[in-house]
């Protein structure tokens, strides 16, 4: 698993039905309720293949969301690569 850094999301939201005081001892939220959330990437490897499952926000976020969000990357976005690089799929 790989981290592509984090974000934040209503604590209220993500815990339903559970009590407030329950959540508050596994998550502190912030001033506007929201509690912190890792953005992970999972890479599975067969032995012939590798899969990477990006499960993050993806880069589309606009200014206005990603400060609703909270959305902060910890690394650096990769470098495009040229097309040829690239293996066609075909399914």
């Amino acid at each position: 698993m790989l981290t592509d850094g984090y974000f934040l999301l209503d604590g209220g939201a993500m815990f339903g039905v559970v009590p407030r005081p329950l959540w508050l001892k596994r998550a502190t939220p912030d001033a506007e309720n929201r509690i912190l959330m890792g953005s992970n990437t999972v890479v599975v490897r067969d032995g012939k293949r590798t899969v990477v499952i990006e499960t993050g926000l993806g880069n589309k976020l606009d200014a206005k969301m990603r400060a609703i969000y909270g959305a902060r990357r910890c690394c650096p976005p990769p470098l495009p690569r040229p097309a040829s690089a690239w293996k066609r799929w075909t399914w």
